[in-house]
């Protein structure tokens, strides 16, 4: 986002300016032209771009922006940082749920004639258009790395008692 800022803001970053002044700056552009900011993946962002989002949603109606931002609703637990901010965010807001994908009409246009069990497809992923899209990147080389990746790293935040549910009983082979 930085870098299609205009200068001015991105020298307040250079210069590690404080925070109230970055996002003055930031809404002042906000207010000078129309314009779509896209923030995507909010539930993995970091403090300075929550307070950025809480800054800007309570200011924005005086702005020509539109702020979109996307997250995953099952990343959030009730204490996740991003529940506060979008509970400080004023109630005109519109929040678009998007379900998982059919079966039938959205995952089949998707395997586009593949010898792939569509059914099955739809059934291990669960409709989640992530799941589906790399599972058909990978055409049957088991589960692709970036699925086994975004799984792992959604594993290694949970808390450690979590965890332990999930690496199962110990083994009868380690006593």
């Amino acid at each position: 986002m930085a870098a299609r800022l205009p200068e001015t803001v991105r020298g307040l970053l250079a210069v590690d300016a404080r925070s109230g002044t970055i996002f003055s700056a930031v809404l002042a552009e906000l207010q000078r032209r129309p314009a779509i900011v896209v923030f995507e993946d909010v539930h993995w962002a970091d403090e300075a771009t929550l307070d950025l989002l809480r800054f800007l949603g309570r200011r924005v109606a005086r702005t020509a922006a539109l702020l979109v931002l996307t997250y995953r609703d099952d990343e959030l637990g009730p204490r996740h940082p991003l529940r506060t901010v979008l509970g400080d965010l004023p109630v005109d807001r519109r929040r678009i749920a998007l379900p998982p994908l059919s079966e039938q009409a959205a995952v089949r246009l998707l395997v586009d004639g593949r010898a792939i069990d569509v059914a099955e497809l739809h059934r291990r992923s669960g409709g989640n258009p992530f799941f589906v899209t790399e599972s058909l990147a990978g055409a049957g080389a088991g589960v692709p790395a970036t699925v086994r990746d975004a799984v792992l790293a959604r594993a290694a935040r949970l808390a450690p008692a979590a965890h332990a549910v999930l690496q199962g009983p110990p083994s009868s082979a380690a006593h």
